[in-house]
C-alpha cells in the first residue's frame, strides 16, 4: 500500500518540505495534493494554514521500506553490511561464539563487540577451509608376493556467515558447505602403480567402476608365485670306489696297497652329469 501524510503550514512549501523529510523520499518520489491553500494575514495573524497530501508512489514505496533502518549490520551472500547510525543513534552490536573469532579495533572481542567506529578495524575470522583431496596408495606385502592398492576420497569444508536481515543487534553464525572429493579414476591407478614399479602378475580387471564409486577401499592388483630356488649340477658315478681301511697302529702304511682299483670295460658309462636348474 502506498504511503501518505497529511502536513499543515504556514505556507505549502513548508508542509511539502515536512511530509518529504518525515517520509523520507525525495520530491520525484512522491505525488503532492494541496487540500488547501493558506489564506493572508490579517493584522499580522495567520487566518488558515496551509494543508498538503502527500503520498509516496508505490515503486518508491517498496524502494523505502526494502532500506535498512539506521545504524544497523547485515549479511548477505556471506558478506557483511554495515550501515552507520544518525546522530544520536546507537552503534550496531554484533554478537558471536566459538569457532567465529573477531578482532575489532586490533583486540580480540569476547562474545560480543560494538561497531562505535565502523567496520574499517573489524575482522572477522572463520574456521579455515579444508579443501578436499584424494589419495592413492601402493603397498607391498610383506613377502613381496602381492601389491596392494588403497584410495581414499576426503570431501572439503568450506565456511561462511550465515545470511541474516538487518539488524541492530546481530548473532554471527556459521554455515558451512561441503565440497565433494574428485574422484579417482582407473588412469589414476595405473598410473601409480608404474611409478611403483608394478608390472608383473597385474590384474587391474578387479578395480570396477562400482568400486571407483566408494569413497575408500583396499584390493589386491599384483600376485607373484613363490620363488624356486636354484638348483647345482651334479655327477653320478656308475662304480664303487674302495679303500681298504688303515691301521693306526701300523708302523709303514702301504698306500697302493690300501687303494682298490676299479676295473671297466671298454664303452661302460662311467658317469652321468646332471645340469643344474635355473631359479625362478
Amino acid at each position: 500500500m502506498p504511503q501518505s501524510i497529511v502536513v499543515k503550514a504556514k505556507t505549502t512549501e513548508e508542509a511539502i518540505s515536512q511530509a518529504l523529510n518525515s517520509l523520507q523520499v525525495d520530491r520525484s518520489e512522491v505525488t503532492i495534493t494541496i487540500l488547501r491553500e493558506p489564506s493572508r494575514y490579517v493584522l499580522g495573524l495567520l487566518a488558515v494554514s496551509a494543508e498538503v497530501q502527500v503520498t509516496v508512489n508505490s515503486v518508491a514505496s517498496e524502494n523505502t521500506s526494502s532500506l535498512p533502518p539506521s545504524g544497523c549490520v547485515w549479511v548477505e551472500e556471506g558478506e557483511l553490511h554495515y550501515l552507520p547510525p544518525k546522530e544520536g543513534d546507537s552503534a550496531p552490536t554484533l554478537l558471536f561464539s566459538d569457532p567465529i573469532r573477531v578482532k575489532y579495533k586490533g583486540e580480540e572481542g569476547t562474545q560480543r563487540v560494538v561497531l562505535d567506529e565502523g567496520t574499517d578495524q573489524l575482522e572477522i575470522l572463520l574456521p579455515e577451509n579444508q579443501e578436499p583431496y584424494k589419495h592413492i596408495d601402493v603397498e607391498i606385502s610383506s613377502d613381496s608376493l602381492s601389491a596392494s592398492v588403497k584410495v581414499y576420497h576426503e570431501e572439503g569444508i568450506h565456511y561462511s556467515l550465515c545470511d541474516s536481515p538487518s539488524t541492530k543487534i546481530m548473532q554471527l553464525r556459521l554455515e558451512s558447505m561441503r565440497i565433494d572429493a574428485p574422484r579417482v579414476t582407473e588412469s589414476d591407478i595405473q598410473h601409480k602403480l608404474d611409478v611403483s614399479g608394478i608390472k608383473y602378475g597385474l590384474d587391474t580387471s578387479v578395480i570396477t567402476e562400482e568400486l571407483l564409486k566408494e569413497r575408500s577401499f583396499d584390493v589386491v592388483v599384483a600376485k607373484a608365485l613363490p620363488p624356486t630356488p636354484p638348483q647345482d649340477s651334479w655327477i653320478e658315478y656308475h662304480f664303487e670306489e674302495k679303500q681298504e681301511t688303515i691301521r693306526n697302529d701300523e708302523e709303514r702304511i702301504d698306500h697302493y696297497e690300501t687303494q682298490a682299483l676299479v676295473t671297466v670295460d671298454n664303452g661302460e658309462l662311467l658317469a652321468t652329469k646332471h645340469l643344474g636348474i635355473l631359479g625362478q
